[in-house]
């Protein structure tokens, strides 16, 4: 104390020790606080803060590394939680992700609000479809004896900006927004005293978020160094949007923004979840990051909705006399992806794909028995099938020739070996079909080869899905999305039933 009164800074060691004998004691807290305020508190300083009550958290324990994309508050702005919606994101691309927060301090809505509206219980201790939360109350009981010190000195003070550093994970790998540009150089040099292995902290335009506002200066800092980084969203694909855009309200309102975010909302989503792939070792280049994140988001809401006239198994299954308005009411109900069959096996044809994709503004995919590359150039659908059980050794020479062209290829698999031959074609969407396309006959065990595809690849449920019973286990089991014909030509109103099953935590 003595040293700080005169304006002396302390070492990492010193202040650990100096805080772990006062913590209890909220006078002397206050002053040794406002006294590092006024001096300016250095590295060391706030390095043997963070020391101080990691030495006094309960850890959170978890086998391998993990992801927080977190920011410390203090901006004043009141965004949505676009580090608690990313993160949610970067989850289901495979990076498993341990958020740390808390209830709102310096906003209208913390993590814990928005993760509670959104239906997770905050005190679940556990992993569950690689993330977790850990609410800071839980894992740092010293810091209800902080918060009632900062709340009598109703001025910032560190415990403003140390918060993502006190994960009870760790801090292997952080996307770091800090509301001031000054502290960006600080906070680096503090996560690499700690033994980051990759993270990148940044401020940009006035918010701790990474955004699609403008290109954003960051720091990179990895075990071997500090480095500049510049993140250019506009440079990445991204059209710039206005900080309008990305403004949320209370709880209730940012889950639902999380649940159906607007174009520039899931923009700003996706490039952070492409930055955080990119640190979390998932991908080499941001770029990559992007496009998993692209595919994981186009399936979010988790159905395919199919335009299914008939099938060779079960012959005429309903009229649909009108696909445009049958596609509309499909993506009213929430679906992700409209599926139309242009086989004339099915009673469809490419008319059809047509005025389906003139009649919604979500994703087409198109349902046929593709073989040729002389197929790719008839449809204008933003998905195609390729079934592995048709193509064979060729699937990566098609699955080659559809991404040169554009689409997004949803590789279709009957068995393990169909499994290897998509994996080895490096397919990013794959769809498992329990139906035996000889004898028709269902196989709902092979659902279980869910287990050995990555979970950076989009993995779609493609038959036997007819009640929300059975959606509901395919999404438990871990499939990003079902794809429903028969039970939705039977019964369309079952497609807001299905729509509103998969949650986003």
């Amino acid at each position: 104390m003595n040293a700080l009164v005169n304006g002396q800074s302390l070492s990492s060691d010193a202040v650990f020790h100096e805080l772990i004998q006062i913590m209890d004691d909220p006078v002397k807290l206050a002053g040794f606080l406002m006294l590092l305020k006024a001096k300016g508190e250095t590295v060391e300083e706030i390095l043997g803060i963070v020391r101080a009550m990691r030495a006094q958290m309960k850890p959170f324990l978890v086998e391998g590394h993990v992801l927080d994309i977190v920011g410390t508050g203090g901006d004043q702005v009141g965004t949505v939680n676009l580090s608690t919606a990313s993160a949610l994101l970067a989850a289901k691309c495979g990076a498993q992700v341990v958020k740390h927060g808390n209830r709102a301090i310096s906003s209208r809505c913390g993590s814990a609000d928005v993760l509670e509206a959104l239906g997770m219980d905050i005190h679940r201790s556990e992993m569950k479809h690689n993330f977790a939360f850990c609410f800071a109350p839980d894992y740092h009981p010293k810091l209800k004896e902080v918060k009632k010190v900062r709340q009598a000195l109703k001025t910032p003070t560190v415990f403003n900006v140390i918060g993502p550093l006190l994960n009870p994970a760790g801090t292997d790998h952080l996307l770091l927004g800090v509301y001031q540009k000054e502290l960006v150089p600080v906070i680096a040099e503090v996560l690499f005293k700690l033994g980051t292995k990759k993270s990148l902290v940044f401020s940009g335009h006035g918010i701790d978020e990474l955004s699609c506002i403008g290109p954003t200066e960051a720091l990179l800092v990895t075990s071997n160094g500090i480095e500049p980084l510049t993140i250019n969203p506009q440079e990445l694909g991204f059209k710039a949007c206005t900080l309008q855009d990305l403004l949320g309200k209370d709880a209730l309102t940012n889950a639902q923004l999380i649940r159906n975010p607007t174009p520039e909302l899931l923009d700003t989503i996706v490039l952070n979840v492409g930055v955080a792939l990119f640190l979390y070792g998932t991908v080499s280049t941001i770029q990559e990051g992007i496009q998993i994140a692209k595919r994981k988001a186009m399936f979010q809401k988790g159905v395919i909705a199919e335009i299914k006239r008939t099938s060779p198994s079960k012959g005429k299954i309903g009229e649909i006399p009108d696909v445009a308005k049958r596609a509309k009411d499909y993506e009213a109900a929430g679906a992700a992806v409209v599926s139309v069959l242009t086989s004339e096996r099915f009673e469809g044809s490419l008319e059809d794909l047509r005025r389906v994709k003139e009649a919604v503004s979500i994703p087409v995919l198109r349902k046929d028995f593709i073989v040729k590359e002389e197929q790719l150039k008839e449809g204008t659908s933003e998905l195609i099938l390729l079934i592995v059980a048709f193509l064979g050794t060729r699937t990566a020479e098609m699955l080659q020739a559809a991404e040169k062209m554009g689409y997004e290829a949803i590789v279709e698999i009957h068995n393990e070996e169909e499994l290897v031959i998509a994996l080895e074609a490096k397919a990013k969407i794959i769809g498992v079909n329990q139906r035996n396309l000889k004898d028709f006959t269902m196989h709902p065990e092979v659902y279980a080869l869910i287990q050995k595809i990555p979970d950076s690849i989009v993995k779609i449920a493609e038959s036997g899905v007819k009640t929300k019973e059975d959606a509901q286990k395919m999404f438990d089991m871990g499939f990003d999305a079902v794809l429903v014909g028969e039970a939705l030509t039977k019964n369309p109103q079952l497609a807001e039933v299905l729509c509103s099953l998969k949650s986003v935590v």
